[in-house]
């Protein structure tokens, strides 16, 4: 299944990783609809802080999917995808309690630590 298709099914959600502080979290929201338009339309979700086109969390949700070593901050995904949500979970969980490391894979992406 594709991430548009999963994007359309019932229950499907949206997730983002927000960072304030150094601290980061992890955010679900649920799809309540799609909002037809000119690039696929519009996700929309009631407690979502922006809509978000489709095209978007498609593209976002397929890069993080093709390559495991990423992790994308403030770009929406669709977290309704097991593997893919606990993947994000675990990469969170890491960067709150790494924070240093984070910064220094930001800052160097060829730096990667094995705890990741």
């Amino acid at each position: 299944m594709n991430q548009l298709d999963e994007l359309y099914m019932r229950g499907a959600k949206v997730g983002l990783i927000t960072q304030s502080d150094g601290h980061y979290e992890f955010l679900e929201f649920a799809v309540a609809g799609i909002l037809p338009g000119r690039s696929g339309g519009t996700v929309l979700g009631p407690y979502m802080p922006t809509p978000y086109t489709v095209e978007e969390v498609a593209d976002n949700t397929a890069l993080l999917l093709c390559d495991q070593q990423i992790v994308l901050v403030m770009r929406p995904f669709l977290s309704s995808i097991p593997g893919l949500r606990k993947r994000i979970c675990r990469w969170v969980q890491w960067a709150n309690q790494n924070p240093n490391d984070v910064r220094d894979v930001i800052q160097d992406p060829s730096h990667r630590k094995r705890e990741e």
